[in-house]
């Protein structure tokens, strides 16, 4: 019993090492997931909205009073839509980019300064090393 659980575990490790040796077992027949697949699912849910957007714009190709900043036209109802909403995403995403900006900076200001407090030691032995060369 215990020879076959030592080549099981060794069995398993040379597994994890190959990487384009197909699992044993139950999982032989699936595919795994990969980033390129999972963006052509939401391509084609985004492919999809898209229609049913299209479809929105056209039942609605009535022209209808519009007022923004004092500023007066006359637009189709579903356009005027999308272009509200196109507006409202705009914002989301300047805010989304802003934060992530923020949240970028602030981590690059956290590794800078654990660096410079874990290795104050290694920059004056690397100089002291230079000038007696």
């Amino acid at each position: 019993m215990t020879i076959e659980n030592a080549q099981r575990a060794e069995e398993t490790s040379h597994q994890r090492t190959q990487p384009h040796q197909q699992p044993s077992g139950a999982a032989q027949g699936r595919v795994p997931s990969t980033r390129t697949s999972v963006s052509w699912t939401f391509v084609a849910i985004a492919i999809l909205a898209l229609v049913v957007v299209l479809i929105f714009i056209l039942e609605n190709l009535h022209a209808t009073n519009a007022t923004f900043f004092g500023v007066h036209w006359r637009i189709p109802l579903g356009l005027d839509l999308l272009l509200a909403a196109l507006l409202g995403a705009t914002g989301v995403f300047v805010i989304g980019a802003a934060r992530t900006l923020q949240l970028r900076l602030l981590a690059r200001r956290t590794m800078r300064s654990r660096q410079s407090q874990s290795s104050p030691s290694t920059d004056d032995s690397g100089a002291g090393q230079a000038s007696s060369s």
